[in-house]
Order: structure tokens, then C-alpha cells, then sequence
């Protein structure tokens, strides 16, 4: 059986920059699944764009993400693209990742995603882009982060990362990650 969280991206307090090729906000997602995915998968999904929703240009990257689940071994995880895409280019496809996670000892009782800066997942190269939605209104754009065929377990996943508006596309050099990011170099 499959087991999921849906996670909205929400916005942060944050106004963004004035410069176009610079990001207008900041989203942040977390949210705890529980449950018995034995033969199925476990995961959490950050949902950028729902099925039917209208397109709305925006593009993400993701900055930070950590997670830990209540099991007692080290376990591969991943994460999965649906439906996003670095450009609209419909003939990209979605991107899976494979993640380390740790054992944190018998006295923890849970395991960690672990990697490199700030301790959460430098494995995938952070900071990654995720992209703008690929296709049309009525395609998912979502951010999975999981396991295959656990039972009887408890994921938790916290992401963070900028957003940048459809002005982007057209200013001078595209998309950019700031200079001094508030995420670290």
C-alpha cells in the first residue's frame, strides 16, 4: 500500500528582491507521515502545482531539506520530480534521486537524511532547481521525498527554498540564486 502527505509549499514573510532575475519569495514545506507501506512506498509530497490549479510561472529551487523516520536501521530513500522541469520543456523527464539515511543509535530510536552542507543533504548537490511546472493545468508539479516498501513507520521532511515569478524568464541571465543567499554559499 502507498502512503502519503501532501505539503503545500508555503510562503515565507519575505518581500523577494526588486532586480527580475532574483527570487520573489521564499517556501517552506514540513509535514509527518505515518503508516504501513509494505509494498508500496512512503513518502512525503511537496505539492508546487495541484492537478487542475491554474499555471502560474512560478519556478523553485530547493535550498535545505531535512528528515528524519522512526525506524531502527540506515535506509535508502529518494527523491522524486513529478511533473517539474528545470524549463517547460515537455519532453524532460522527471528526475529521482536516491538518499543516504543514518541510524542514529539505539538511544534515538530514529534515523536522519544525511549529507553534506548544514548536515541535511549535501549528496544531491543542494542547492538544486526544481523548476516551474511541465505541461499544462491539468498536470501535478510536485516534490516527493520517501521510501519503498517500509511498514509501519513515521517520516518526517522539512524543505526549504526560493521561488522566482515568471519575470525571471526574461530578465537578463534568467533565474538567479542571490549573491550572500540567507541559505549560505
Amino acid at each position: 500500500m502507498n502512503v502519503l502527505a501532501e505539503l503545500p509549499p508555503r510562503p515565507a514573510l519575505w518581500r523577494g528582491y526588486d532586480d527580475p532575475a532574483l527570487p520573489e519569495g521564499i517556501w517552506s514545506a514540513s509535514g509527518v507521515v505515518v503508516g504501513d507501506a509494505s509494498g508500496g512506498v512512503m513518502f512525503t509530497r511537496i505539492l508546487f502545482h495541484p492537478e487542475g490549479a491554474p499555471l502560474d510561472g512560478n519556478i523553485y529551487n530547493l535550498e535545505q531539506l531535512e528528515g528524519f523516520f522512526a525506524g531502527s536501521a540506515a535506509r535508502p530513500g529518494f527523491m522524486n520530480t513529478v511533473g517539474m522541469v528545470p524549463a517547460n520543456d515537455p519532453g524532460f523527464l522527471d528526475r529521482l534521486m536516491f538518499l543516504s539515511w543514518s541510524f542514529g543509535g539505539a538511544g534515538i530510536g530514529n534515523s536522519m537524511l544525511i549529507g553534506g552542507r548544514g548536515g541535511g543533504a549535501g549528496q544531491m548537490g543542494l542547492p538544486f532547481l526544481i523548476g516551474t511546472v511541465r505541461g499544462t493545468a491539468d498536470d501535478v508539479g510536485a516534490l516527493d521525498v520517501g521510501f519503498a516498501n517500509v511498514n509501519l513507520e513515521v517520516l518526517a521532511v522539512t524543505a526549504m527554498g526560493y521561488r522566482w515569478g515568471p519575470r525571471s524568464v526574461m530578465a537578463p541571465g534568467g533565474p538567479q540564486r542571490p549573491i550572500g543567499s540567507i541559505f549560505g554559499a
